[in-house]
């Protein structure tokens, strides 16, 4: 385990992208130029990490929804997001994140490398029926660090299932997104700080130097 609170262990760490891929990230159009500010502030910082993490060569995973396009796997569920669910509405329909498209690929200033982890998953919970936890447990890794969308989703999601399976989590609050600036704020400032460490990405960032410098723990 990390020495301090304000250290981590660049060999035990995972550097987590969750949903980075052109329809999460770009929308719709899955273009770069549509971004919303505060998705493009996250990529900036998304970029940056991962440079660090190149250098100190840590773990570095993307986990990534996506659905068969033949949608055995989906589950069409009644939800109350657009309206209240009732005897006989209309089931939720699949998203275009199908895998094979275009719309899963990983942007492309996240480009994975040879030996990254990439992780394909049919729920939010980014451990549910993947080998995230066992690549994590075969490299020896103690603690995630999260980054993605929605925050509210693929990133609540991780905070439970890693606190279900005893990791350590630092949440980077400048590269967690959502279009809910309330929910956002609440997961942030109240939420996650009982799961786990809320940091920025400068403050992540000197974490692992800290951790380097100190030469690992045992």
């Amino acid at each position: 385990m990390a020495a301090t609170t304000e250290s981590l262990d660049p060999q035990r760490t995972c550097l987590l992208f969750f949903d980075t891929k052109l329809s999460s990230v770009n929308g719709p159009s899955l273009k770069a130029e549509d971004r919303p500010p505060n998705v493009v502030a996250a990529v900036k910082n998304w970029q940056r990490q991962l440079r660090l993490a190149r250098q100190l060569r840590m773990m570095v995973a993307y986990a990534l929804t996506a659905q068969r396009g033949d949608q055995a796997n989906y589950f069409p569920r009644l939800v109350d997001r657009f309206q209240p669910a009732r005897p006989g509405d209309v089931r939720r329909p699949m998203s275009r994140a199908v895998l094979g498209t275009r719309e899963v690929s990983v942007i492309e200033e996240l480009t994975p490398a040879y030996d990254d982890y990439i992780f394909w998953k049919e729920r939010f919970d980014p451990f549910h029926q993947t080998t995230f936890e066992l690549s994590l447990r075969l490299r020896q890794i103690d603690t995630i660090i999260a980054n993605g969308g929605t925050t509210q989703t693929g990133i609540a999601a991780t905070a439970y299932g890693a606190h279900r399976l005893d990791f350590d989590v630092v949440f980077v609050s400048d590269g967690c997104t959502s279009s809910d600036e309330d929910c956002q704020r609440v997961l942030l400032d109240v939420v996650f700080p009982r799961m786990g460490r809320v940091r920025t990405t400068d403050q992540m960032l000197a974490m692992l130097r800290a951790g380097q410098s100190e030469g690992g723990t045992t």
